[in-house]
């Protein structure tokens, strides 16, 4: 999970905030924070104008003057599960996901508490991605223990099972979904997964030499594959690298094929996934 450590937070507060009033700056030291370490992936807004930023440890909402902290405490069940927050997520709909060092939390607003989610066979797995599909369903990438599917009347969580290939780390550092439906996936290193997540086949893994995988954009009908020394192209069923840069990239398919790609003024197709 990338970290940033500040000494200072610095939090840009734009018109989605006070939209009818001008741009402003507005600093606030790290000791206003439970911790000054937070993950990459745990700051978002939510539908009432909030802002949640998790941190190694604790979790922290911010109102427009203050901030709030939620800790765990033990002989509280309606407190947060764990300090450790790896992934927030906020919803159209109002609701905040919390994913903490042992599972999936769902925050309560009107009772002001957190309702616990459980995985299966008593498994308290790091939740590191949370993704509402255009389907609905709510999918939970962990640390280790696969892809799950959430369900809010039951608050349990089932293993999704068919979409990562048998050698397959089962750690979900990042997921996406593109407009066409198909669900991507990195891994713990530098591997890339993408497939129908209810279709008969596997997902295709490749692995990048462009460092790991970060993250996923989609524009124009292609999908960017944001990796740590480099950005990757994919477009007609064809990954590519942009010709702004200028180094040789080989994708290994979990089948063994690999495939180059070269860049330049123009680009070398590899082989469809």
């Amino acid at each position: 999970m990338k970290r940033v450590r500040f000494s200072m937070i610095v939090l840009l507060i734009l018109f989605w905030l006070q939209p009818e009033q001008s741009v402003a700056w507005r600093i606030f030291t790290a000791e206003q924070l439970s911790s000054t370490t937070i993950s990459t992936a745990s700051v978002c807004q939510d539908a009432e104008g909030y802002i949640w930023v998790g941190t190694e440890y604790g979790l922290n909402r911010y109102d427009g003057y203050h901030f709030v902290s939620f800790l765990n405490h033990p002989s509280d069940p309606g407190s947060i599960a764990n300090n450790l927050v790896s992934t927030v997520f906020c919803e159209p709909t109002g609701e905040v996901w919390i994913g903490t060092g042992k599972g999936l939390d769902l925050y309560n607003p009107s009772a002001r508490n957190f309702l616990h989610f459980r995985f299966p066979d008593g498994l308290k797995p790091r939740v590191t991605k949370i993704l509402r599909l255009s389907s609905g369903e709510l999918m939970v990438g962990t640390a280790g223990y696969g892809l799950y599917k959430a369900d809010k009347h039951t608050l349990t969580l089932s293993r999704v099972k068919g979409f990562t290939t048998a050698d397959d780390d089962e750690f979900y550092s990042n997921l996406f979904e593109d407009s066409t439906g198909r669900l991507w996936k990195c891994d713990a290193s530098q591997g890339i997964s993408v497939g129908k997540l209810h279709s008969h086949a596997s997902a295709q893994k490749f692995v990048s030499v462009l460092g790991t995988p970060m993250g996923f954009a989609e524009t124009d009908g292609k999908v960017l594959i944001l990796c740590m020394h480099g950005i990757l192209c994919y477009q007609n069923e064809t990954v590519l690298e942009p010709s702004s840069f200028s180094t040789m990239v080989t994708f290994t398919a979990s089948s063994g094929r690999s495939s180059s790609i070269s860049s330049g003024h123009s680009m070398k197709q590899s082989a469809p996934l």
